[in-house]
């Protein structure tokens, strides 16, 4: 056979190897269309290695913004389980059914993850049109998506609710109104910025539901504001034990996620790597 048939047959094989889809195990996705917010929306689902042999009922992890979260978080999650680092939980992650068309994703975004209406800010003026459907939003989770959940994958009322730049906005939000349907938060780089603040005014005069632990996390190379903002709603929610925040060395808006998505995770779980000298110690962290 000559070399050039050689590579001519490589290729092919390498092509129809290309062919076949990487698929995650154990996930599952389906559809939902909402009466609060009257959308539909793409819901990525991961189960734990124990799924369908056991009749027991898992926690849950709810991330937004599925079309970078859910890949990442099941990464996370699979290899922090697997050695016994985290409980076994049921990883879901919202999208919208058209998530690939960017303009629809920066319109839905502004839309759902923004608690009021702003004429100003995010992705432009265009976009704020539609801005302060938050509220709808969170009915949607309340009323429509988490008895979905609870029924079809048997979650239990432990629920983490995860959320990164706008989705950290909405995250904030849920939390300052003490919700009862989350008692962990894990909120990246949330946009503190939004209207004037506002969410920092109101947080002072609303609290936490008892009990709830959160995970704050921002790049070192964001805005110097973002930081500042985050400080000041660490300080807000009052530190203590149950209250982490983290600036991350190097890290920037857009590759904080990953970092700050795995030690959020082990933070509102465990205690695990803070306080013990046995453990590498975390980076940087504010009011300590």
């Amino acid at each position: 056979m000559t070399w050039a048939r050689v590579l001519a047959a490589a290729v092919v094989s390498s092509s129809a190897a290309r062919a076949a889809p990487v698929a995650l195990a154990r996930t599952d996705r389906f559809t939902i269309r909402s009466k609060a917010t009257r959308s539909e929306y793409d819901l990525r689902v991961a189960l734990p290695r124990s799924f369908d042999a056991s009749a027991r009922r898992y926690p849950l992890l709810l991330l937004l913004d599925a079309e970078y979260s859910f890949p990442t978080a099941d990464a996370i999650v699979n290899h922090l389980t697997d050695r016994d680092r985290l409980p076994e939980m049921v990883v879901v992650a919202i999208g919208h059914a058209d998530g690939d068309d960017r303009e629809a994703y920066r319109t839905q975004r502004t839309r759902d993850y923004t608690p009021w209406f702003s004429p100003d800010g995010g992705y432009g003026r265009e976009y704020q049109k539609v801005s302060g459907g938050g509220p709808a939003f969170a009915r949607f989770i309340s009323e429509e998506l988490l008895p979905a959940l609870a029924a079809r994958y048997r979650t239990t009322g432990d629920r983490t609710l995860v959320g990164h730049s706008y989705g950290g906005l909405f995250a904030a939000w849920m939390l300052s109104r003490a919700s009862v349907d989350f008692r962990r938060f894990i909120i990246v780089s949330p946009s503190l910025w939004y209207l004037d603040r506002r969410l920092l005014g109101e947080i002072e005069t609303r609290k936490p539901a008892p009990g709830a632990r959160v995970y704050l996390a921002v790049g070192q190379n964001e805005n110097p504001q973002m930081e500042s903002d985050l400080r000041k709603l660490y300080q807000s929610l009052g530190g203590g034990a149950d209250v982490e925040i983290e600036v991350w060395p190097r890290q920037n808006h857009d590759t904080v996620f990953p970092f700050a998505l795995s030690n959020g995770l082990r933070f509102v779980w465990t205690k695990e790597g803070w306080g013990s000298e046995a453990l590498p110690s975390p980076p940087r962290a504010l009011g300590r």
